[in-house]
C-alpha cells in the first residue's frame, strides 16, 4: 500500500538513491531498473513534482510498452526521459511494493566496455538446444 500523502512516497523514492547520469552509472555491477515513461509521468503528476496533484493515484506498472514481445526482448530505439526513466533497485522494489503490476522487471547492470562504464541496456541472451 502506498505512503497515505502522495508527496512522502515521492520523498522515500528521491532517499533511495542518486539519480540515473548516462555519463557516470554507478559502479561496476550496480543494478538499476527501467520503468515505463507513462507511468512515471502518472505518478510524477500524482505525487506533485509537477506542481500540482491528482486525487487518483497511477494504476498498477506496466512496462510492456518497452518490450518487443514477438522476441521478448527490450525493444530498440527506446529514449531515456521519454520511453522510460532509469531508477535505483530501492526505487523500482518500494514502487512494485506499492502499486504492483505485471511489470516486466527490466533489471540492468552497469558494466565496463572499452574501460568506460554503461548502463548495460541489450544484456547478451543466448538461448541453448539440444538435439539428437
Amino acid at each position: 500500500m502506498p505512503p497515505a500523502e502522495p508527496r512522502e512516497g515521492r520523498e522515500i523514492v528521491e532517499r533511495m538513491g542518486a539519480k540515473f547520469s548516462p555519463a557516470e552509472p554507478g559502479q561496476f555491477g550496480d543494478t538499476w531498473y527501467l520503468i515505463c515513461g507513462r507511468w512515471w509521468k502518472q505518478w510524477s503528476d500524482y505525487t506533485g513534482r509537477e506542481g500540482h496533484t491528482h486525487s487518483q493515484g497511477p494504476p498498477s506498472i506496466d512496462n510492456t510498452a518497452l518490450v518487443d514481445h514477438a522476441r521478448g526482448f527490450l525493444r530498440v530505439g527506446l529514449c531515456e526521459g521519454s520511453d522510460y526513466e532509469v531508477v535505483t533497485e530501492g526505487a523500482w522494489l518500494a514502487l512494485l511494493a506499492w502499486y504492483d503490476g505485471p511489470g516486466p522487471a527490466l533489471p540492468r547492470k552497469v558494466v565496463e566496455i572499452d574501460g568506460r562504464l554503461e548502463l548495460e541496456m541489450y544484456p547478451l541472451c543466448l538461448q541453448v538446444s539440444r538435439t539428437d
